[in-house]
């Protein structure tokens, strides 16, 4: 049983995620995975996040919010209590934000399955968020947006080079900030992961495909960053950086010194583009899209021709033209990575029709960062199937799976910060006992249920599945377990909001 469905085309682009990831880490060590998987995966998967905005009047606002100023006239704060809520505040009108995510998308899932080997960066945080890490990099957002809309008011020419060199740093180390984590992924434990994930699914054909895919995108970006910089060396340093800080990785530094280290010549990177595109060329999935590989195969000879230039009637600089160059191999690529999914419909059907007939669909798996509104659903769920004694194919295996991550959701639910050591401190188990050695009377029942849990059937069922095997009243006794932390943390919290009030 795989940790979770995935379909053959969601294997291409997990694939595709893997293959360029593997090919930046060779540039910059902080290269980091959930970047990938945003870039690759985001246009193709719903998002379940549920954002409420309501206004309200000035008396219902908490009396301990701290508020920051954004520009000028309006202000941000985040709700210490419930670190789902954001209020923002201007002149005339308050306003209250609600975050909420209802189901896990494929997104969600990754994003656990690689959770503890990632240090997550402030813009991973917006697309991976837990319940506590969204309203403050949402906020940081809202101060880094309000810093550049202030810089674009100003008038850079005119201006001593010395300002202008001074506003490139500023907005280089902003942009830095949003982007760069504060340590590198565990490269090691990310790829054994996600492999296992799509050998579970007999997917490790489709995901070798997607994994050529992307080393050859990766290719294509590294030879037109290097054509971008330098193009518009000759222009103003503040000028190129503002057109172009969102899409170069060179804008991030660390400690003052630039994170990406370009590797390769033009000749280098041109010879590695081909060397990918002739191995694509000879995969079986890619050969069966033969319309596709006439046109990639058409479009990698082509440049391998030299091109005369008639300095009479040539218009286009040496740079620009490498460039549009780069852009027809780049539609080749994509054409073809379009064609191969597209003929793998009717292999996705039938793991979206695996998928629906499971016990626990995927968009209803719990992720670590599942809400409190999450885990009770599903706990009415595994209920109603509990209730069910005609139910001969029950597996108590798969419900105990439902709901095993409902332990450490909860546990950052009530403790997000100890989460974020970056240390064994903030692991799991870790949490558990320091709050079982020091908390009150309820925390110290949370954690010594929640470490029962944990060590008998939460660490058993995630790592090995298939061998994994219990009875229907181990079932009931785990899912008795998950109810009780569930009703635990609620009074938990309950008890925080009376004290601060």
């Amino acid at each position: 049983m795989a940790l979770f469905n995935i379909s053959a085309s969601e294997a291409v682009l997990i694939g595709c995620c893997i293959g360029e990831y593997l090919e930046a880490r060779q540039d910059n060590e902080y290269a980091n995975v959930l970047h990938f998987f945003w870039k690759w995966l985001s246009p193709f998967v719903p998002n379940f996040e549920i954002s409420t905005t309501t206004p309200i009047p000035q008396d219902e606002l908490p009396l301990d919010l701290e508020w920051t100023e954004i520009d000028g006239d309006r202000e941000c704060a985040m709700d210490a209590g419930d670190p789902r809520v954001y209020y923002v505040r201007t002149a005339t009108k308050i306003t209250r934000m609600q975050w909420d995510r209802q189901k896990s998308s494929l997104l969600d899932l990754l994003g656990d399955l690689v959770d503890q080997f990632v240090v997550k960066s402030l813009q991973d945080r917006l697309h991976f968020p837990t319940v506590a890490d969204r309203s403050e990099a949402c906020l940081h957002q809202e101060r880094t947006a309000a810093f550049w809309k202030s810089l674009e008011e100003w008038h850079v020419d005119g201006l001593p080079l010395e300002s202008v060199n001074t506003l490139f740093e500023v907005e280089v180390f902003l942009a830095s900030s949003m982007s760069t984590p504060g340590r590198p992924d565990n490269m090691e434990a990310v790829i054994a992961a996600v492999k296992r994930l799509t050998s579970e699914n007999d997917a490790e054909g489709y995901f070798s495909v997607g994994q050529l895919f992307g080393r050859t995108s990766a290719t294509l970006g590294r030879w037109e960053r290097s054509l971008y910089i330098d193009s518009y060396a000759e222009f103003h340093p503040y000028a190129a950086f503002h057109q172009h800080a969102m899409f170069l990785p060179g804008a991030e530094y660390r400690n003052n010194e630039r994170l990406w280290n370009y590797r390769g010549s033009d000749q280098t990177l041109t010879a590695e583009y081909h060397s990918n595109v002739k191995t694509l060329l000879g995969a079986r999935l890619v050969q069966e899209c033969w319309h596709a590989v006439g046109i990639l195969g058409a479009e990698a000879t082509r440049s391998l021709v030299p091109r005369h230039v008639d300095p009479t009637t040539e218009v286009v600089t040496d740079g620009r033209r490498e460039m549009l160059d780069l852009a027809e191999a780049r539609k080749a690529i994509w054409f073809a990575l379009g064609v191969l999914l597209g003929t793998l419909r009717d292999v996705d059907d039938a793991a979206r029709e695996r998928d629906r007939r499971s016990l626990t669909p995927r968009p209803y798996l719990l992720s670590s960062r599942a809400s409190p509104e999450q885990i009770a659903g599903l706990i009415r769920m595994v209920e109603q199937t509990f209730c069910d004694p005609g139910d001969k194919s029950l597996q108590p295996e798969y419900l105990v799976n439902c709901l095993a991550n409902a332990i450490e959701a909860l546990a950052k639910e009530l403790w997000p910060k100890e989460f974020d050591l970056g240390s064994r401190k903030g692991e799991l188990r870790n949490v558990l006992q320091a709050h079982y050695a020091t908390g009150g009377e309820a925390e110290r029942r949370f954690a010594r249920i929640a470490l029962t849990l944990y060590d008998l059937y939460r660490k058993p069922v995630t790592h090995d599945l298939a061998a994994f095997k219990c009875t229907c009243d181990e079932a009931r006794f785990f899912y008795d377990g998950i109810r009780t932390l569930h009703t635990l943390s609620q009074e938990i919290a309950q008890s925080r909001s009376r004290g601060q009030a």
